[in-house]
């Protein structure tokens, strides 16, 4: 006799909106990030500064996605939320962070790098710390969808505010030779 099998129910539904989530998640990560360099170059009126601006964001998105394969999390609804949320505060520190310094002159760059870790530095470690303790409350929880929400975006805030703090001031005085632009404020 001839048995078939069908599956149907809840792993179909389950199944069909995690490829929907996967395809939504892949192309509202270029849309996005292709919209946000082009706001950020009219921002700043500068293409380099734009790149630099989107580094914090793109390593935060690289790390919050590592992080999630390494601890088994699947990409799901809850879990999607997280590159929208790690660019956006890869894109704020960054912007907080590049308003205040700019691109200095190459003789200035040191002064106004310094100047710019007192302005807005511990604003954004504060800042990072308390939403990341804020989030990471979750991780406490039984809920495991918002205990993985908990524990990505507590990551995101630190990986952000440290890539923002580490990695602009590198990045910012690598690209000033080739630029002519000032310091914007």
């Amino acid at each position: 006799a001839n048995i078939g099998l069908d599956i149907t129910g809840s792993p179909v539904v389950y199944e069909g909106m995690n490829a929907s989530v996967q395809r939504n998640q892949q192309m509202s990560l270029m849309i996005s990030s292709v919209l946000i360099f082009f706001a950020l170059a009219w921002f700043f009126k500068s293409f380099a500064l734009a790149l630099v601006a989107s580094v914090p964001a793109g390593f935060t998105l690289l790390m919050t996605f590592g992080l999630m394969g390494f601890l088994g999390i699947p990409m799901d609804v809850g879990t999607s939320m997280m590159t929208s949320i790690a660019i956006g505060i890869g894109i704020d520190y960054a912007v907080h962070f590049l308003w205040h310094h700019g691109m200095p002159s190459r003789n200035k760059a040191d002064e106004v790098m310094v100047d710019s870790m007192n302005a807005t530095g511990w604003g954004i470690v504060v800042n990072a710390l308390e939403v990341a303790v804020g989030f990471g409350l979750l991780a406490l929880g039984t809920i495991v969808p918002m205990r993985n929400v908990g524990i990505l975006t507590a990551s995101a805030m630190i990986v952000s505010a440290a890539s923002t703090l580490i990695l602009l001031p590198a990045l910012v005085g690598w690209i000033a030779p080739f630029s002519r632009r000032k310091k914007l404020v």
